[in-house]
C-alpha cells in the first residue's frame, strides 16, 4: 500500500471534551482509516490518510463499518430495553452533528470484532467507517468518497453491521431502521464476510428454529466478542431466521434451552428479499426490489447506492440530493449503453 500519514491521535477525554475535526489535518479525496490497535491499547483515536493506497492489495487488511445515521433511542434507566451504559463516553464530528453522536463503547465492540480471526482469516488492524474517515466538512471529499464507496466495501475483508446505530448496540429482538435505509443494501451485498455485531449476555452458541417448511431447520452461529457483552454472526443466517414469521429460536447456555426471536431487519418479506439478494440466482432483480423497499434523507442516494452492482459510475458532483430521478435516468442509459457494446462485443467475436 502507499505511505500512511498520521492524520489525528488523541485520547477519549478529548475526544469527549472538544468532538473530531480533521479539517486542519485531512487532504481531500484521500482514503482515511482508523487504527484498531492504538484504540485499544492505548484509548487514542489515531487516524491515518493514505496515498495511493491499492484496497486490493493483501498486505493492507481492513474492515467497513455498516450502520444507520441516526439509530436506536437510549435510555439510563436499567429497567428500559433501550438501557446502554457508556463507559468511555461519546463524541460528535465537526459537519455531521445531525447524526448521533459516537459511542466510544459501541467502537471498542467493533474494534474487537475487526480484529477476531472469525471475522476474517487473520483479524484487521484497520477500520473504516464513513463519519470519522470522511472529511465531513468537504463537500469535495463527501463527493469523491460517495465515487469510491463501492470500491472501499467489496475490498474490504470484513463488514461489521450495526443494525442499531453507533450510539449503542441492540439485542436481537429489537426492530431496528438499518434494512431500510438505502446505502446498507450495497454494504450488506458488497462485501466478502458481512457479519452482525449485537448485544449478547450469554457464552457462545448456536441458535436454531425450526421453520416448518421445507427447509426444516435454520441455524445460527453466535460467535462471542467480549464474553457476557457482546457477539456477532453471518449476516444471512441472521436474515434467514428473521426471514420466518412468528418462530421463536432455541439456544441452550450451560445445558439449559432458552428461546428467543430475531427481530432485526423487520418484516419476514424484507428480510428474506435482502437474503435473497445475497445469492446469485436472484442477485440483480432482488437488488431492484430491496432499493425499492427502502429509504434516504437523500433520495439521490437510492441511486448512488446500487449504481456499481450495474457496472455505471455517475459523477456525485451534477446532481443535487433530491435528484433521484435525473439519477434514475442516467443510470438507465448507463446500463443500456454497456448492455449494448457487450452485445456487440460478443456479435465481433
Amino acid at each position: 500500500m502507499g505511505r500512511k500519514i498520521e492524520i489525528y491521535n488523541e485520547p477519549f477525554s478529548k475526544l469527549r471534551r472538544d468532538g473530531l475535526d480533521i479539517s486542519g489535518t485531512a487532504t481531500p479525496g484521500r482514503y482515511r482509516f482508523m487504527d484498531c490497535d492504538t484504540f485499544l491499547s492505548k484509548r487514542h483515536l489515531r487516524i491515518v490518510e493514505c496515498e495511493g493506497i491499492r484496497l486490493s492489495s493483501d498486505s493492507f487488511r481492513y474492515s467497513v463499518i455498516s450502520y444507520v445515521w441516526r439509530g436506536n433511542s437510549v435510555s439510563s434507566d436499567p429497567a428500559s430495553p433501550c438501557y446502554w451504559q457508556d463507559k468511555h463516553g461519546v463524541f460528535s464530528v465537526k459537519g455531521a452533528e445531525d447524526g448521533d453522536p459516537i459511542s466510544l463503547d459501541v467502537l471498542w465492540h467493533a474494534c474487537t470484532a475487526s480484529e477476531l480471526s472469525y471475522a476474517c482469516p487473520f483479524g484487521c488492524r484497520w477500520l473504516w467507517l464513513d463519519r470519522i474517515c470522511i472529511l465531513q466538512t468537504s463537500k469535495m471529499d463527501k463527493a469523491w468518497q460517495i465515487s469510491q464507496m463501492y470500491e472501499i466495501y467489496s475490498h474490504s475483508d470484513a463488514c461489521i453491521i450495526l443494525p442499531g446505530g453507533v450510539r449503542r448496540l441492540v439485542s436481537l429482538d429489537e426492530e431496528t431502521s438499518w434494512i431500510h435505509r438505502a446505502w446498507t443494501l450495497q454494504e450488506a451485498l458488497t462485501p466478502c464476510q458481512p457479519w452482525v455485531l449485537y448485544t449478547w449476555k450469554h457464552a457462545r452458541c448456536v441458535l436454531r428454529l425450526k421453520t416448518g417448511d421445507s427447509h426444516g431447520t435454520s441455524s445460527v452461529a453466535i460467535q462471542s466478542v467480549i464474553e457476557g457483552q457482546s457477539a456477532m454472526s453471518h449476516l444471512k443466517e441472521l436474515l434467514a431466521l428473521n426471514a420466518h414469521p412468528g418462530g421463536a429460536s432455541t439456544f441452550k447456555v450451560a445445558g439449559v434451552e432458552l428461546k428467543g426471536h430475531v427481530r432485526l431487519f423487520g418484516t419476514p418479506k424484507v428480510a428474506d428479499m435482502l437474503r435473497r439478494s445475497l445469492e446469485d440466482s436472484f442477485r440483480e432483480s432482488s437488488i431492484w426490489f430491496s432499493s425499492l423497499m427502502r429509504t434516504s434523507s437523500r433520495p439521490v442516494d437510492m441511486i448512488f447506492s446500487i449504481m456499481h452492482f450495474f457496472g455505471v459510475s455517475l459523477d456525485p458532483r451534477i446532481f443535487g440530493e433530491n435528484d433521484r430521478t435525473k439519477a434514475a435516468i442516467a443510470l438507465t442509459q448507463g446500463r443500456t449503453s454497456q448492455l449494448v457494446m457487450d452485445h456487440l462485443s460478443l456479435t465481433l467475436r
